[in-house]
């Protein structure tokens, strides 16, 4: 049988299919990615679930306990006072729930808040990391850097301890996993600016469409930094108020997202910083 040749449809749908290979790769990463934020959201969503249930048996406790009382009063005004004690009774009985089912909401509360920082991060570090995805799909990346932002999202999914979790070890703690994920994603974004620039020299005829993609990255980040500081704002007025009323839970409360925010806004604009920086080979030409 003679030799295929060199350009036979079998040769050109191998290299089509070696050069598709890396692209799955990179989209089943991601997809991982968007399972473990879907968890990690969940969880949130569940802490808030747990403390709204908790809040409306008080509500429902404190109808009951007026409830109760009113008919201790009414079987007084009967002279029946067996059934009054029984009424005061119960609502006693309610009374003592009461106090046991708010005694459980600052843990509750706590743990919504704990949560709630949590997936903050992973939002950011998800935001970056899809920005990188963006600009992947932008240019030729050298095979080693492709495979350095796949194994950034495994082990970031990996390493991070269980979303959800009570932190018992500090060695395995949640923050200390994140800011290493954020160091390796830093690192990552400043190998591919070094990369974007040599592009934008080497391939001035692709420069325009890759620095669009650029561009929509820097405002899509920019403007989630903007809502950022509008809740900060926010959130800083209610903690001054707070405090000026005396009022430390709320004020507390208020300084945790406080701190959410402004980490947030830290890791976004370092973001920012990245992009901005594959864009000045284009302002020098």
């Amino acid at each position: 049988m003679p030799d295929e040749p060199k350009d036979s449809w079998f040769n050109k749908l191998t290299k089509a299919a070696r050069k598709l290979a890396p692209d799955k790769e990179v989209e089943r990463a991601y997809d991982q990615l968007k399972m473990f934020h879907e968890a990690c959201n969940e969880a949130v969503l569940d802490a808030m679930s747990a403390q709204a249930m908790i809040q409306k048996d008080i509500e429902k406790n404190c109808e009951l306990i007026e409830t109760w009382e009113g008919r201790a009063r009414l079987a007084l005004e009967q002279n029946n006072e067996e059934l009054a004690l029984q009424s005061l009774q119960r609502k006693v009985s309610y009374m003592h729930s009461s106090l046991e089912f708010q005694s459980q909401l600052p843990l509750l509360n706590q743990r919504r808040l704990h949560l709630n920082s949590r997936l903050d991060t992973v939002k950011n570090i998800v935001h970056r990391l899809l920005v990188l995805k963006e600009l992947l799909n932008g240019m030729p990346l050298p095979t080693t850097l492709r495979h350095q932002l796949l194994g950034a999202i495994k082990n970031f999914i990996e390493d991070l301890p269980r979303f959800a979790a009570d932190e018992k070890q500090p060695g395995e703690s949640f923050n200390t996993a994140a800011a290493i994920a954020e160091q390796k994603i830093s690192k990552l974004e400043q190998q591919i600016a070094n990369c974007a620039q040599k592009y934008i020299e080497q391939e001035p005829q692709h420069a325009e469409g890759f620095c669009a993609i650029v561009k929509e990255q820097i405002s899509i980040t920019e403007a989630t930094i903007v809502k950022v500081n509008e809740h900060l704002s926010v959130q800083r007025a209610i903690k001054e108020q707070c405090e000026t009323e005396k009022n430390e839970d709320s004020a507390w409360e208020a300084q945790q997202l406080i701190w959410s925010d402004e980490k947030t806004i830290e890791s976004l604009s370092a973001s920012v910083q990245a992009l901005q920086s594959m864009l000045l080979t284009e302002k020098q030409e």
